[in-house]
């Protein structure tokens, strides 16, 4: 009985993965879209760190609101269950933590301290000649954000499904497991 329920567990957390990775895209479309326009309007360089930071928290806040909207109706159908005050103070919260707290620092450190990933992509960008549309700054900041997106992506998937949305299943008591 107890395997029976493990491969249960296992097939949830797939399935609810593999959904959390789709919106995961989206929100992270949202969040680059609305990145590359801020750092255009702005004229953010890589070393210009405020800058950079206010550029990404107002990415990381619009991508913020995309994702709770499809994290309560897609990933963990949770829009069954009314919006609670606790619900939504403990989403922010998760939220703030990685959109500000583990974006904003991981794209820092990647941007000052990366230099051999930025050589590294921006090699890429020359193979495919793509050199032309982005400069060295846009493909070092961009790199960041890549590495910054998938740090507080694996914290969200986690904080979400442990504190924010539990989707209960006949039989199975996941606040206990």
């Amino acid at each position: 009985m107890k395997k029976k329920i493990k491969n249960i567990v296992r097939r949830i957390f797939r399935k609810r993965f593999a959904r959390f990775f789709v919106v995961g895209i989206w929100n992270t479309f949202v969040d680059l879209a609305v990145l590359t326009i801020m750092i255009k309007i702005l004229d953010v360089q890589p070393e210009q760190t405020l800058k950079l930071i206010f550029a990404n928290t107002i990415s990381g806040t619009c991508s913020i609101a995309s994702s709770f909207i499809l994290n309560r109706w897609v990933v963990f159908r949770d829009h069954k269950n009314p919006i609670e005050g606790k619900k939504l103070i403990k989403f922010i919260a998760i939220s703030l933590v990685g959109a500000y707290l583990i974006n904003n620092t991981v794209l820092n450190l990647i941007v000052l301290h990366a230099d051999w990933l930025h050589s590294f992509t921006y090699s890429i960008i020359e193979f495919v000649k793509l050199d032309g549309i982005f400069s060295r700054g846009f493909v070092k900041i961009f790199t960041g954000k890549a590495v910054a997106g998938l740090s507080s992506m694996l914290w969200s998937f986690w904080a979400y499904g442990k504190f924010v949305f539990q989707e209960p299943r006949p039989g199975i008591d996941f606040k206990n497991n």
